[in-house]
C-alpha cells in the first residue's frame, strides 16, 4: 500500500461479517470524525470511527451510465486478482466521467448469510494511481481499501449518486464477487500432480470370472442379467416395441459385465503408460445395482468386484507404484435393498422399511397406537432372530403411514427418496430435538432440520474410528469423491473435513486424504477452507467442449478466467478437470456433434466420429497442459463412444481399441509426467484467444510451456505477445512433433499451427 499524507482506519464489526475498511484522505481535506451506533439486519453495528470527506463538486443530477467501469481482472480496478485469504487488503476502484457524480458507495453482501453493509468510496487524484489510465477521455476514480475478516463469498456492487439520481452498477445482470477463504486452507499436493483415470468398475475388465455369479439377485427379487464385453448396456429407455433380445430385459441397473478389482490390477502397467497416477473408482461398496450408488452395506466390498484380500493386494500394489485411489462416497442415500432400509426383508439387521411397514400395518389393520405397535414389532423381530443395529438404522429415514402405487405389485408406504427414485431412500433431515427423542443424539448439532443432527449417522459415516470414511482410507483409499455433495448440509461436510484432516489421523495414514465434491456449477462456497479440496470441474468441461464445437475462444477464455478468479489457488490447482463421466455422454460423441437425446450414439445421424476424434485429441491436449488434474474417463483414450447414461457406460473395447488415439494420449501423459512441476504448479497466462485459436502459457521458475490449439479448418500462423514476466532467449520443442521448435526472443513470438491440430511446447 503506497504511503499517504494522512490515513484513517475505520473498524466495522458485524457478527459473521467483519470488515476493516480503510481509505486515505489527502492533504488539505477537511475530515470530521463522528461516533455512530446503528442497527444492521437486526444486529448492533458499531462504527467506531467514520471519516466523512467533504468534496465540493458541480453536478447536474445525471449520470453517464455507459462510462461507469470496474474490471475485476485489471489490477487498476481490483487488487489483488481473484480469491484472497481473510484480512487481506483489497483495493477497489470505480471509474466515472470526470465531474459526473457526487458520491459512490460500494455495497457488500455475504451470499450465504445474506448480511449486507455499504462503504463510502473516496475520490482520488490521477497522479496517485499506479497503472495505465485511459487518456482519450477525462475520468474520475473512486477508491476504497478494505479487509474482510470472515470467510465467505461476497457479492458487491457500486451505488453511484448525483443529486437525486442513483445508479446501481453491476457486472452486466449480476454482481461482482470476491472469495475470501481461510489462510490455513491447503489441499493435497498429490492431487495437484495427479493424472486421474475414472473407472466404472463393472465395465473395465473381467479379471476374475469366479466372482461373476456370486449373487443370486440384483435389487429385491430382480434377476441378474449377465452380458459380454461385446454387448451394449441394457437401456430401458428404448421403447418396448423397439427392443430386441440383444437390448436386454429392460430392467434398470441389473445388467453386469463382470469387471472387477482384479481386472484393474492387471492393467496398471497400461494405465501408467498413459501418465495416470491416480484412479477414481465409482462406488465399490456392496450394492444391488451395477452402478453401486444404492449401497447395501457401506463397509463391505461388493463380492462381484472381488474379495477383501484382492482389494488389499490391489491397494498395496498402488502404494508400491506411488499411485493414489479416490473412492466414491454416497452419503445422501442408500439402496432400498440394504441393511439400512431392507424393503425386501433380506437381512439379519432390522432395516427402516421392514420396521415401519410392520408398525403401520398393525396400526392400520388392528387399530393399535404407534407406541403399542412399535413394542409388539420389536418383540417380534427379536423372537425371529433379527437384531437392531446399535446405530438405530430403523430411525434414519422418513417413512409415512400412507400407501402409494396401490393395487400394483410395487405398492408401498411412502418414503422420502432421492429425486423420487424409490430405489434410493434418503437419510432424513431431522431437528435436534427429534434426534434426541429417537435416541439418535444427545445434543443438538444445528438449529434446523438436518441429517447432521443424527449423531448416530455421523458416527457411522465418519466420526467413529471404524466409520465408513476412515475404514476405506485405512484399507488403502487416499481420497473421497462425495456424491450429490450439494444435497447434504454443509455443516455435515465441515465436520467431515475436520475429522479426516485431523493431524493425528493423517499421521496414521501417512498422507493427506482428498475430499472432492460432485458439484456441477460454481463451487466457490465450498472452497473457503472448511469443506472440499476439489470438485469435478464441469465448468471446465463445458467451456472446453463448447470451444471445440463452436470456436469463440474469447468466450472460452472469459469462462476459464472466471474459474481462476472464483477459486483459491489451492483449490484451482487441485480441480478434477474432466471431459466426461458416468453421468454425461461420452466426450467423443459430443465432440462429434452428437446429441445426448439419442439412446445410442449410433442412432444419431449427425454424429461424425472422425470429427469427434480430431476434437478429442485437442480436448486431451487442453487438459494435459492446464492446471488441475486432467481426468480420463475409462475408454475415452481408446475411442469409446456413447450417448447419455447408460450408453456412456459401455464396456472398455479390449481388442478393438483405437491404437493411434491411445498413442496420442501416451505422448501427452509422458509430457505431463516429465514436466510435473511445471504443469502441476506453474503459473497460467493466456497468450491468444480469438476465434478458432486458443493459446495459453505455463511458467514454473525458469521453465516455460505453451499449449496452442487450432480448432479451425485452415492452417494458421499466429503471433503472440510475450508477457514481461516471462524470460526470453530459449528454445521450446513441440512434444507432439519433435521436428518443430521455436525460439523465444524479444516481445513477440510467432509459429504455425496446422488445421484441427495443436502444439505442446516444452523445454
Amino acid at each position: 500500500m503506497r504511503e499517504k499524507k494522512k490515513q484513517m482506519i475505520v473498524g466495522i464489526v458485524i457478527s459473521t461479517f467483519t470488515i476493516v475498511f480503510l481509505y486515505t484522505l489527502f492533504k488539505n481535506q477537511k475530515v470530521p470524525v463522528e461516533k455512530i451506533e446503528k442497527e444492521n439486519l437486526g444486529q448492533e453495528l458499531v462504527v467506531k470511527e467514520k471519516a466523512l470527506q467533504e468534496t465540493k463538486r458541480l453536478t447536474d443530477g445525471s449520470i453517464e451510465r455507459t462510462k461507469l467501469y470496474h474490471n475485476t481482472w485489471d489490477e487498476l480496478y481490483r487488487k489483488p486478482f481473484g480469491a484472497v485469504p481473510t484480512d487481506t487488503e483489497i483495493r477497489l476502484r470505480l471509474q466515472t466521467v470526470k465531474g459526473d457524480v457526487s458520491s459512490v458507495t460500494v455495497l457488500f453482501q455475504n451470499i450465504q448469510t445474506r448480511e449486507k453493509q455499504s462503504f463510502p468510496m473516496i475520490l482520488v487524484e490521477e497522479k496517485d494511481i499506479e497503472g495505465s489510465l485511459q487518456k482519450e477521455e477525462s475520468f474520475d476514480y473512486w477508491e476504497a481499501d478494505l479487509r474482510i475478516k470472515e470467510i465467505g463469498a461476497y457479492d458487491y456492487q457500486f451505488v453511484v449518486e448525483d443529486q437525486d439520481m442513483k445508479v446501481d452498477y453491476k457486472q452486466g445482470n449480476r454482481n461482482f464477487r470476491v472469495t475470501v477463504y481461510d489462510p490455513e486452507y491447503t489441499t493435497p499436493n498429490w492431487m495437484k500432480e495427479a493424472v486421474v483415470y475414472q473407472i466404472f468398475p463393472d465395465r473395465f475388465l473381467n479379471g476374475n470370472a469366479s466372482n461373476d455369479k456370486v449373487k443370486i439377485n440384483a435389487r429385491g427379487n430382480e434377476p441378474i442379467e449377465y452380458r459380454s464385453f461385446i454387448q451394449f448396456p441394457d437401456n430401458p429407455n428404448i421403447k418396448e416395441k423397439d427392443r430386441t433380445e440383444e437390448d436386454g430385459d429392460g430392467i434398470w441397473g441389473n445388467d453386469f459385465f463382470g469387471g472387477d478389482i482384479a481386472g484393474i490390477y492387471q492393467k496398471l502397467d497400461y494405465l501408467q503408460s498413459l501418465g495416470v497416477n491416480t484412479l477414481y473408482l465409482n462406488p465399490i461398496a456392496y450394492a444391488a445395482s451395477n452402478h453401486k450408488y444404492d449401497a447395501t452395506d457401506f463397509k463391505t466390498l461388493d463380492p462381484m468386484f472381488g474379495t477383501e484380500e484382492e482389494f488389499k493386494v490391489f491397494t498395496e500394489e498402488l502404494r508400491k507404484r506411488n499411485m493414489y485411489l479416490i473412492v466414491d462416497g454416497v452419503f445422501n442415500h442408500v439402496g432400498d435393498d440394504s441393511i439400512y432400509f431392507d424393503r425386501y426383508g433380506k437381512y439379519e439387521t432390522v432395516g427402516a422399511y421392514e420396521y415401519w411397514s410392520r408398525v403401520y400395518d398393525k396400526m392400520n389393520d388392528h387399530g393399535l397406537t404407534q407406541e403399542i405397535a412399535e413394542t409388539q414389532v420389536k418383540e417380534e423381530f427379536i423372537t425371529e432372530g433379527q437384531r437392531f443395529s446399535e446405530f438405530e438404522f430403523h430411525n434414519w429415514f422418513h417413512i409415512e403411514n400412507r400407501k402409494v402405487d396401490q393395487n400394483k405389485p410395487w405398492e408401498r408406504y411412502w418414503y422420502q427418496s432421492w429425486w423420487n427414485y424409490d430405489s434410493l431412500p434418503e437419510f432424513k433431515s431431522m431437528t435436534g430435538e427429534e434426534a434426541i427423542s429417537l435416541g439418535l443424539a444427545k445434543n443438538v448439532n444445528v438449529g434446523y432440520p438436518s441429517e447432521y443432527n443424527n449423531q448416530r449417522l455421523v458416527d457411522y459415516i465418519f466420526k467413529d474410528s471404524d466409520s465408513v470414511a476412515k475404514t476405506w482410507l485405512r484399507q488403502g483409499a487416499t481420497g473421497w469423491r462425495l456424491d450429490v455433495a450439494n444435497e447434504i448440509d454443509p455443516e455435515f461436510w465441515r465436520a467431515f473435513r475436520k475429522e479426516l484432516k485431523d493431524p493425528t489421523f493423517q499421521k496414521e495414514l501417512g498422507y493427506e486424504p482428498l475430499i472432492l465434491g460432485e458439484i456441477w456449477e460454481d463451487a466457490t462456497i465450498y472452497f473457503l477452507g472448511d469443506q472440499y479440496d476439489s470438485v469435478m470441474n464441469y465448468r471446465f468441461r463445458d467451456a472446453v467442449i463448447d470451444f471445440l464445437r463452436k470456436g469463440q475462444a474469447e468466450n472460452t477464455d472469459g469462462i476459464l478466467r472466471s474459474i481462476m478468479e472464483d477459486y483459491p489457488t489451492e483449490a484451482f490447482y487441485a480441480l478434477m478437470n474432466l471431459l466426461g463421466s458416468h453421468d454425461t455422454a461420452r466426450a467423443l460423441f459430443i465432440l462429434g456433434d452428437g446429441a445426448d437425446s439419442h439412446h445410442r450414439a449410433e442412432n444419431d445421424s449427425y454424429y461424425n466420429e472422425e470429427r469427434g476424434l480430431e476434437r478429442l485429441k485437442l480436448a486431451a491436449l487442453f487438459q494435459m497442459g492446464y492446471p488441475g488434474a486432467p481426468t480420463i474417463y475409462y475408454g475415452d483414450e481408446a475411442g469409446l463412444t456413447g450417448s447419455s447414461d447408460p450408453d456412456c457406460r459401455r464396456p472398455y473395447p479390449w481388442g478393438e481399441e483405437n491404437k493411434d488415439l491411445i498413442k496420442y494420449y501416451q505422448q501427452l501423459g509422458q509430457i505431463r509426467s516429465e514436466y510435473k512441476n511445471l504443469l502441476a504448479y506453474g503459473s497460467l497466462f493466456t497468450l491468444y484467444a480469438q476465434g478458432d485459436i486458443y493459446i495459453y502459457g505455463r511458467q514454473y521458475e525458469e521453465q516455460i510451456a505453451i499449449v496452442a490449439i487450432n480448432r479451425g479448418t485452415t492452417d494458421q500462423v499466429i503471433e503472440v505477445n510475450i508477457p514481461s514476466h516471462v524470460s526470453t532467449g530459449f528454445t521450446l520443442i513441440d512434444g507432439l512433433d519433435k521436428n518443430y521448435q521455436i525460439t523465444v526472443e524479444g516481445e513477440k513470438l510467432s509459429f504455425h499451427i496446422p488445421a484441427m491440430r495443436g502444439r505442446f511446447f516444452h523445454p
